[in-house]
């Protein structure tokens, strides 16, 4: 597959989760049997089209978006106040339903493209070779144990260690105490004793000998499907609140170009990761929508709940000026996200191959 092929999948893949949300939104005002005006793909001079019903369908020339066009939007003025076809005529919770269908429609959408994945190819899982000792440090506890650049820990104390992280806390734990290590040099094993130092050290490099990813096929699909997607949500979830409270810088941000070149470097690197890389941006598309930011769905949302509690509608004098200014706002982040994208691409690493040796430094233990 070429670099443009690359381009082009993720490219496609975007503009049907966007197609995706507008269609909750679209099916949901159909279920309530409230006409929609129009129904696009994307902004701007309308490039195809055609009529469903009431609806002018629209495949617009810039595909960074789309939207439901209700009769409310007609500029014409020719509907009644009270008209029941127009949308802001319909009851409170119709009009939550049709909000939220865009976000409901993605967030189901992410969990069925993962379900998909765990019943054909199923997920990643990383296997670590055995856990090598890459250095030895002079004058410290474990060169004086004996211990040697290129054995294999097996155990400390009879816990098996068949990662990093655990021979770091089982040493760890043992700060001080006489600790007896198995490792494996060629054929031979054998039992070292140490005696870790205060801060729980014993002076050593560690690495697995080799990382591997494959993919295994869940025995629950559905449960491994929702944890999946459930992680994804933590994730994106917790990237928004960094953003927010200045944990992560906005210079991390990417626009639409940038979403294209991590989604061409995922299909470079292997073509299977487009399931999940699809479902991370659908969740994602959910969860950036359902903020409570004036014109995004989240914003809607926020002004019919305070016309729920307040028993009547938040005045046109307020929230026109509220919801359009964060149109303008929201474009022009959109516009700047662009430019930055092309103006000062991000450069991705190279993931490491299947079955090779990580070229990470060694943790120092």
């Amino acid at each position: 597959m070429t670099d443009l092929q690359r381009y082009l999948m993720v490219a496609a893949i975007i503009a049907l989760l966007i197609l995706i949300h507008e269609a909750g939104h679209f099916f949901c005002a159909k279920a309530l049997r409230i006409p929609v005006k129009e129904f696009a793909l994307g902004f701007g001079p309308k490039l195809l089209g055609f009529r469903w019903g009431e609806t002018d369908m629209r495949l617009n020339l810039l595909p960074f978006g789309g939207y439901c066009a209700f009769l409310d939007d007609d500029p014409s003025g020719e509907y009644a106040d009270g008209d029941k076809r127009l949308l802001r005529n319909r009851p409170v919770w119709q009009r939550f339903i049709v909000v939220s269908g865009g976000v409901a429609a993605n967030y189901a959408t992410a969990f069925l493209v993962l379900l998909f994945a765990a019943l054909t190819i199923g997920f990643v899982q990383f296997k670590m070779g055995d856990l090598q000792i890459t250095q030895v440090m002079p004058g410290q506890a474990a060169e004086q144990a004996g211990f040697k650049a290129g054995d294999r820990v097996l155990s400390v104390d009879g816990a098996a260690i068949e990662a990093p992280d655990a021979f770091i806390k089982e040493i760890g734990a043992r700060a001080g105490k006489p600790t007896t290590v198995l490792v494996k040099r060629g054929e031979e094993q054998l039992a070292i004793a140490v005696t870790p130092n205060e801060r729980g050290k014993i002076g050593v490099g560690i690495q697995p000998s080799s990382i591997s990813r494959e993919y295994q096929r869940p025995a629950n699909p559905v449960l491994a499907a929702a944890q999946q997607q459930g992680t994804m949500t933590f994730q994106t979830v917790d990237g928004f609140a960094k953003l927010v409270t200045g944990k992560m810088s906005p210079n991390d941000l990417g626009g639409v170009i940038e979403i294209g070149r991590a989604g061409a470097f995922v299909a470079k690197n292997d073509v299977r990761d487009m399931l999940a890389f699809t479902a991370l941006i659908s969740i994602g598309l959910a969860i950036m929508n359902v903020l409570p930011l004036p014109a995004l769905d989240g914003g809607h949302m926020v002004f019919l709940l305070l016309e729920a509690i307040r028993r009547k509608p938040v005045p046109k004098r307020i929230e026109e000026p509220i919801q359009q200014g964060g149109m303008v706002l929201l474009m022009g982040l959109m516009m700047l996200m662009l430019i930055k994208d092309v103006v000062k691409p991000i450069k991705y690493p190279e993931l490491p191959a299947p079955s090779s040796a990580p070229s990470a430094p060694a943790p120092q233990k």
